[in-house]
């Protein structure tokens, strides 16, 4: 698989970026560490010809590294000690899976 450089410079700022950060995620008590950007719902995305706000807080990571975890809607997910429960899944066609949330 050939990625886009869109896609190799997402995984590198996920991965080694200075806003990147440790990120638990607890599936069936097998907590897992990956790493991921914690976003407020800043991030605008397209719809059809316009563009949408991302609602609520949500954190980017790599869609290779959860892509196992069997990660869905109700998984725990800590982030600088502050737990969240995953409210929806939504991945893209760069690399990345972002996580939506809401306080625990």
């Amino acid at each position: 698989m050939t990625l886009s450089i869109e896609a190799m410079l997402n995984a590198a700022t996920i991965s080694a970026g200075p806003f990147s950060q440790a990120v638990s995620i607890d599936v069936d008590s097998v907590v897992t560490e990956v790493q991921g950007v914690l976003l407020d719902g800043d991030d605008t995305r397209p719809v059809g010809h316009m563009s949408a706000r991302e609602p609520g807080r949500h954190v980017r990571v790599r869609s290779s590294d959860i892509a196992s975890l069997g990660v869905r809607q109700g998984v725990t997910v800590t982030i600088d000690s502050v737990a969240y429960t995953v409210t929806s899944i939504e991945p893209d066609s760069t690399g990345q899976t972002k996580l939506f949330l809401r306080l625990a």
